[in-house]
């Protein structure tokens, strides 16, 4: 709209000029297309550079982002603060029924744990040791020690300092899942651990 009006403007204004002013002509103007610059990738050694991505990551798997995480490497079983680092840690270690033996299989689980620990020479370690209802009271808290005292053992054994651990047998007590079922014992036959800044 603006065009037009321009244009109507410039032809009134040209034919009242065109009499009394017959020397002057109008002018054709050609508009060139506005160029742009290339942006080029390539570096003075003429290698093509890579464009920076800023990639968001959790290298720990903590929940934690890298740039805020000021306790890296906390294994996954952790709880962690904001900051990323360990208010508790949740070992699944169950045992089988009347046994303190640790099996093979959680043997990832507390060598990640020990590294943790003399990386972060600051922490104490309270183990508790838990039975299920089957074992009688007596029995129960004497092999719920047995328990947590085999969990120190490998802890030790990977290096850990006997003064960072402290292993207490709780017998029966909180329980996590029902009794009165066989996967139930068995979830209640198990190591917590209590990390101590």
């Amino acid at each position: 709209m603006k065009l037009i009006v321009l244009l109507f403007f410039t032809l009134s204004l040209f034919a009242q000029t065109q009499g009394e002013y017959p020397f002057i002509q109008p002018v054709s103007v050609e508009i060139s297309p506005v160029s742009t610059p290339e942006i080029s990738l390539q570096t003075q050694d003429n290698t093509v550079a890579e464009p920076k991505i800023n990639i968001k990551t959790d290298s720990d798997s903590d929940g934690i982002l890298d740039s805020a995480d000021i306790c890296p490497d906390t294994p996954k079983e952790f709880i962690v603060d904001a900051s990323g680092c360990p208010v508790q840690a949740t070992l699944q270690i169950n045992f089988n029924s009347n046994s303190s033996k640790v099996s093979d299989k959680y043997s990832n689980s507390l060598k990640d744990f020990s590294e943790f620990l003399l990386n972060n020479t600051e922490y104490q370690v309270l183990i508790y040791g838990f039975s299920d209802t089957l074992e009688n009271d007596k029995e129960s808290k004497v092999l719920s020690q047995k328990r947590a005292n085999a969990i120190k053992e490998k802890l030790m054994h990977y290096g850990v300092s006997s003064t960072k651990l402290t292993a207490i047998g709780r017998g029966e007590e909180s329980p996590i899942a029902d009794n009165e079922s066989e996967e139930g014992r068995a979830q209640n036959r198990r190591i917590e651990i209590e990390i101590i800044p």
